[in-house]
């Protein structure tokens, strides 16, 4: 079934509409949904397979996480968390009412600051390309 526009000719028609035009969010969806080959029948059925683990390395450096999101991106227990927010050189973290709070970015120099490199591997010297759109 092909979509009666693109993302692209949304995209277009959106910036061109007068401001507060309202859309058909179910319209929207069809075409998000046939122009990235995804089969929808639900909100419910949306769901991140990446774990905390993958994500930790691709949020933004402020994204705040909580213990659970820290504990699995580290594979370890929560427990392991709290022991090592108590410890001299603790994972960095702030409170927010009594609760424990970390960014992504403070969590990744803080590992990166212990980790152990036993057996380097070869570094990617490629010079990093931009991809115009």
């Amino acid at each position: 079934m092909k979509p009666l526009l693109t993302v692209a000719e949304l995209l277009a028609w959106c910036l061109r509409a007068p401001a507060g035009t309202r859309l058909d969010a179910q319209a929207v969806a069809e075409i998000l949904a046939i122009e990235t080959s995804l089969l929808v029948q639900g909100p419910e059925q949306i769901t991140s397979t990446t774990t905390w683990r993958e994500r930790l390395w691709s949020v933004s450096a402020e994204t705040r996480l909580g213990v659970v999101e820290v504990a699995e991106a580290l594979g370890r227990p929560a427990s392991y968390v709290y022991t090592h927010s108590r410890t001299p050189e603790p994972i960095p973290h702030r409170k927010l009412d009594g609760v424990l709070v970390f960014t992504a970015g403070e969590v990744r120099a803080w590992l990166e600051a212990r980790e152990e490199v036993i057996a380097p591997g070869p570094r990617d010297t490629r010079p990093l390309r931009v991809l115009k759109r």
